[in-house]
């Protein structure tokens, strides 16, 4: 990979903010070198990362930001990518790294005229160098700047990317049986800050034993902890008999066909 080059930022969201201050929090020399140039959509959030990265400029012209940039993240609403996309003349050359949600990558590259466009999913943590990026399709260079701030998943097909993109929206269930555990715990007497570090840590640590195990192996997970007539039991065979997971199965059905549409 190029040891120099320049990264734009057309759009400034939630999670465009996320993947910026994932790479220049990250330590790597590699986008220590780099000027990072995103759009001044978002005038609060463009100005903060300014005032905390002194290698970021804030633009005001899209067309600015692609004239300069060698790499283009493209992090507007889905609503908008097309008509955003429309008013911009890309080079050719350029690559394009799209985060717009249900845009296929034959589209992108109709809209910009740029061969090596692709898709990808970054999450929230990777502000902290944190979770998978699915990106579709594959590309090394761009696996290897992702690798900075997360783990690439490289797919070979753009249904798995959408299958992941679909999982995704299980974060806010996540966050959800976080807060009811905390929740349940100080309602029982345990403090406050107690509650929310026992819960939180207790169920970091149990993902962390997750990580590297393959699809069998987290199956068989579960049950390899249950002791007969144990606690853990009593709340899974609850929890199974009551179709709950199931119903995880059924709400992602939906999901994938609400972003395949």
């Amino acid at each position: 990979m190029q040891t120099e080059f320049n990264i734009g930022f057309v759009g400034t969201g939630a999670i465009a903010e996320a993947l910026i201050v994932g790479l220049l929090s990250s330590g790597s020399q590699l986008v220590k070198d780099s000027s990072i140039r995103i759009s001044r959509r978002n005038a609060q959030r463009s100005n903060r990362l300014k005032e905390l990265y002194p290698n970021i400029e804030v633009v005001d012209s899209n067309q600015e930001i692609a004239d300069q940039s060698d790499w283009n993240f493209i992090a507007v609403l889905p609503e908008q990518a097309r008509s955003v996309l429309e008013e911009i003349e890309f080079d050719p050359q350029s690559t394009i790294i799209s985060l717009v949600a249900g845009m296929p990558v034959n589209t992108l590259r109709e809209l910009t005229g740029c061969q090596n466009s692709m898709r990808i999913v970054p999450l929230p943590p990777v502000e902290m160098g944190l979770g998978p990026i699915p990106i579709f399709p594959p590309n090394q260079s761009v696996e290897a700047l992702l690798n900075e701030i997360g783990s690439a998943v490289p797919l070979g097909e753009e249904k798995e990317l959408s299958a992941c993109a679909t999982a995704s929206a299980m974060m806010a269930t996540y966050f959800e049986l976080v807060a009811k555990i905390s929740s349940w715990l100080n309602e029982n007497g345990v403090s406050s800050a107690n509650s929310a570090f026992y819960a939180s840590n207790m169920l970091h640590a149990l993902a962390a034993t997750t990580v590297d195990k393959d699809l069998q192996q987290l199956k068989e997970m579960s049950d390899e902890c249950l002791t007969t007539g144990g606690l853990n039991e009593q709340v899974l065979f609850n929890k199974r008999e009551s179709g709950w997971f199931n119903s995880i199965n059924e709400n992602l059905d939906l999901i994938l066909k609400r972003i395949s549409k």
